[in-house]
């Protein structure tokens, strides 16, 4: 039998650290995306049924409502100007991570518009 793997932040999380930091990921590209890829890691792993195209990425973010988990997702996945990398993501995912064990009500809502505006 496969192992399931864990559909969560963490389990994300665990993924990042696995790829070549170096390795460049394409934020546009809905089928080699960051969270596809990870999606489709899950489905070939765990033979569960999941599909990249079916799949709410947002689901497995952080946050305290589906606009804040989504807020999240761009900031990791996307990252704006920060970089496409599998390095550069698992940063800011290390970093959001850290913010969810320590936080302030709310503070990882909206903690990337903060970092944004700087």
């Amino acid at each position: 039998m496969l192992a399931r793997p864990e559909v969560s932040f963490d389990g994300f999380i665990k993924w990042l650290e696995t790829k070549d930091p170096a390795a460049r990921y394409d934020w546009w590209n809905v089928r080699e995306c960051l969270a596809a890829q990870y999606v489709s890691h899950i489905m070939a792993v765990s033979g569960s049924g999941l599909h990249w195209v079916s799949f709410p990425y947002e689901s497995f973010f952080p946050g305290d409502d589906k606009d804040a988990r989504m807020l999240n997702y761009h900031r990791i996945c996307c990252g704006y100007s920060q970089g496409w990398t599998f390095g550069a993501a698992l940063q800011r995912a290390r970093s959001l991570h850290d913010k969810v064990h320590n936080r302030v009500p709310h503070q990882v809502a909206y903690w990337y518009a903060a970092e944004r505006s700087l």
